[in-house]
């Protein structure tokens, strides 16, 4: 039996044979997190290109929690523990996007992704990654702004 994404998961198993991948990896993850700071993307394709790269990036990156006798002793690599890593920021960016377009009207949570992750812990890590639910549904759904979208339609 295959676990659920079973891309990652095997991409996830190859990148980990080769040295020094962490180091590649967290480049990647602080160049999406300035590039969306900085605004540094022309289309909306971009913006949530990089958004949704961002919790895929924390769980190739993340090491595994109890590492077998035969793997190396880097393999208990914590990438929530990280001080090189611009966390805090890629945290801030996350929740105010707790929910992407992934193509047409098919959504994408990162808090799916990110509970892939074996050092994520969903009671001690999850308020400071995700928005919480009914903010979440507050913000992206449209039934919330229908009265205002209403008013505006019958002012025209």
């Amino acid at each position: 039996k295959h676990p659920k994404q079973y891309i990652v998961f095997k991409l996830r198993s190859e990148v980990k044979k080769i040295p020094g991948y962490e180091e590649v990896l967290m480049r990647m993850f602080s160049q999406c997190v300035g590039q969306l700071e900085a605004g540094r993307f022309v289309t909306p394709e971009e913006k949530y290109g990089l958004l949704r790269a961002l919790p895929h990036l924390l769980v190739l990156i993340d090491g595994e929690k109890e590492p077998p006798e035969t793997k190396p002793k880097d393999a208990n690599f914590n990438v929530f523990k990280q001080k090189k890593m611009r966390l805090e920021e890629a945290k801030k960016l996350m929740k105010q996007h707790p929910v992407l377009p992934m193509c047409c009207d098919m959504p994408f949570v990162p808090e799916a992704v990110l509970t892939r992750a074996p050092h994520f812990s969903v009671s001690s890590n999850l308020g400071g990654w995700v928005a919480y639910p009914a903010a979440a549904a507050k913000g992206c759904l449209l039934t919330t702004y229908w009265k205002d979208l209403r008013t505006g339609y019958d002012k025209l």
